[in-house]
C-alpha cells in the first residue's frame, strides 16, 4: 500500500490525530480504472456534505484527484481511499479553535475475490449486532465504524462473505461495505434512510428505468424476497445466493443491474 499525508509520502500520522482519538474524520473509497475514476463527482459530493455536517474545510478535489494520481499504477484497476481527518489538537471531545485538517491518501490492489463474488454470488449472514437508529451522522461515511469491524469478524468466523445489519426495531438497512437491494415483485426497495448513503446505490437510483423504492424491511420479509442484490461503488452489483437459512438464486434483475453497471462503469 502507498500512501501520502498531506501530499508527501508518509506511512504514519502522529498520535494525537483526532481521527485516531475519537474516529472525527471521513473517507471515501474510490475505484479507479486506468486513472480514471467515474463516480469521482458522486464521492466528492458526498465527501463535501460529510464536511460540512462535522464542520471540516473541505479540500479541493482537484488537489485530491492530482493526489490519488500520484500513486496510482499506470494502468489498471486500483483502490484509494481517502480520508479526511480533524487533524490534532482540541481539548478532550473538545475541537481545536482553528482545526487544522489531514489529508491521508492510500492506494491498494484491486480485491482479488470481486470477479468470483459477481459470477458465484455472496453468502450472508445476519449479524448480531444492530445499527444505531436515528444516528447524529446517517448517511455519511464518517470513521467511526465498529459495529461493521464487529459484523466482517463473525464473517470472518462463520465463513460468509457479508453481513445484513439490522437496526434496533430489526429492520434490514444495509450490508458491512455495501447497500442492499431486495427484488419483491419484479420490485426494487431498498431502506429509506441508510447508515451510509452509498455512491453505487445513488448512480444506479439516478439510471432512467431503475424505479428503486424505500421501504422499511424486517426479517421476516427475506421469504417475499425473489433477489438479493449487494451494491457498492467498488465491487459494484452482487447478488446474494443465501441469508443464513434462505436460499436465492441469480435472477434477472441482478443480471439486468449488473449489464448496465459493466456497460456504463467499466
Amino acid at each position: 500500500m502507498t500512501t501520502l499525508v498531506d501530499g508527501q509520502p508518509c506511512a504514519v500520522v502522529p498520535a494525537d490525530d483526532r481521527a485516531f482519538l475519537y474516529g472525527e474524520s471521513l473517507f471515501e473509497t474510490v475505484a479507479f480504472r486506468d486513472r480514471q475514476a467515474p463516480l469521482w463527482p458522486r464521492h466528492m459530493t458526498r465527501l463535501a456534505r460529510g464536511c460540512r455536517a462535522l464542520a471540516l474545510n473541505m479540500p479541493r478535489p482537484e488537489q485530491l484527484l492530482a493526489e490519488c494520481r500520484k500513486i496510482l499504477p499506470a494502468s489498471g484497476p486500483a483502490i484509494v481511499r481517502i480520508t479526511i481527518s480533524a487533524g490534532s489538537g482540541g481539548r478532550g471531545y473538545w475541537p481545536a479553535t482553528e482545526p487544522r485538517e489531514r489529508r491521508i491518501v492510500q492506494c491498494r490492489a484491486w480485491p482479488t475475490d470481486i470477479h468470483r463474488q459477481r459470477r458465484c454470488g455472496l453468502r450472508l449472514r445476519i449479524s448480531s449486532h444492530r445499527l444505531e437508529s436515528g444516528q447524529v451522522a446517517a448517511g455519511l461515511k464518517h470513521g467511526n465504524r465498529l459495529v461493521q469491524v464487529m459484523a466482517a469478524r463473525e464473517c470472518a468466523r462463520s465463513g460468509h462473505d457479508e453481513a445484513v445489519l439490522l437496526d434496533a426495531a430489526g429492520c434490514i438497512v444495509e450490508a458491512i461495505s455495501s447497500n442492499l437491494l431486495l427484488v419483491m415483485d419484479d420490485q426494487l426497495f431498498t431502506h429509506p434512510e441508510p447508515a451510509v448513503s452509498g455512491v453505487g446505490l445513488g448512480w444506479l437510483i439516478d439510471q432512467a428505468g431503475i424505479d428503486i423504492r424505500r421501504k422499511a424491511l424486517a426479517v421476516e420479509d427475506l421469504v417475499r424476497c425473489s433477489e438479493v442484490l449487494v451494491i457498492n461503488s467498488v465491487a459494484g452489483v452482487r447478488a446474494a445466493i443465501g441469508v443464513d437459512d434462505d436460499r436465492f438464486t441469480p435472477g434477472p434483475m441482478g443480471r439486468h443491474l449488473q449489464a448496465l453497471w459493466n456497460e456504463q462503469l467499466i
